[in-house]
């Protein structure tokens, strides 16, 4: 499908704007559009809502392990006659794209868990819980995206606004959507590729992970910069850092003696045996 338009999320990626089901990647991050009325919560009479699409993850180049960057984009109306300025946007993962009838709590039988879990918002009649332990919030009104690694198994995304009802919802300017990026291991600048503009990014969230987060905001250093896969990014992974950028950077590695300087003082203060994810 031919791109409608170009946007920047925060970083380099660009991105192809399209229709749901239909999305075209330039470079490694895709945006697709969504209809605010469509969600994977249960519901209760609430005839005009309509079932969330499943995102078939696979085309889009994304699979289990990979470190992928959701964004929300834009806002949605909640109900005519207010602001076009609602943000808040909750996904989960599924083996499938089964979803169950509305008026069952878990629609969403191949749920897998990923990131944090989100309390979604009870039925608007009735006041029926909707929530399921696997959904996460990707945006809202003070968080633009989140950063987390795609579960094994996961085939599929839902995404839904967080709300409590969805036939009167509507998008006048059809601008609600998500982002979907894959950054490779290592890219601390977030510009979905690993190359030696990472290395002064990676040595600040080595030292000062709050300055990191402050100057990259939406970029999760503990994904990012876990080389060694023990959790967290720590002087561990400063030896590995080195070694992905030796191996698979086009760009010139500048000295890394500032690397080093840091892996000595942190192994200090450290004193731990390294560990490893089983």
């Amino acid at each position: 499908m031919k791109p409608t338009r170009l946007v920047a999320l925060g970083s380099t990626c660009m991105v192809a704007a399209g229709a749901l089901g239909s999305g075209a990647a330039i470079a490694e991050l895709t945006t697709l559009t969504l209809n605010p009325k469509a969600t994977y919560f249960r519901t209760n009479s609430d005839n005009g809502a309509l079932q969330a699409v499943p995102i078939e993850l696979g085309p889009l180049g994304i699979a289990p392990g990979d470190i992928l960057r959701l964004t929300r984009l834009g806002d949605y109306r909640p109900r005519p006659g207010v602001a076009d300025a609602s943000r808040t946007q909750v996904g989960v993962f599924s083996s499938s794209t089964t979803l169950l009838a509305a008026n069952v709590e878990h629609r969403v039988p191949g749920a897998i868990a990923a990131g944090e879990p989100f309390v979604t918002a009870n039925t608007f009649f009735g006041g029926l819980s909707t929530d399921i332990p696997e959904d996460f919030l990707i945006g809202s009104g003070t968080q633009d995206s989140v950063m987390l690694i795609v579960p094994n198994g996961a085939a599929y995304l839902f995404v839904s606004p967080n709300d409590s009802l969805f036939f009167d919802n509507d998008d006048p300017d059809g601008d609600w959507g998500v982002g979907l990026a894959v950054h490779p291991l290592g890219d601390m600048n977030g510009d979905c590729s690993l190359d030696a503009f990472d290395v002064a990014p990676f040595e600040l969230a080595l030292a000062d992970k709050a300055a990191y987060l402050a100057a990259f905001p939406g970029l999760n250093p503990d994904i990012l910069g876990d080389i060694d896969h023990s959790g967290q990014l720590d002087a561990f992974d400063v030896a590995d850092f080195e070694r992905a950028l030796a191996g698979g950077s086009a760009v010139a590695v500048p000295e890394p003696g500032g690397l080093v300087l840091l892996i000595l003082a942190a192994s200090a203060a450290f004193h731990r045996p390294r560990r490893h994810r089983t």
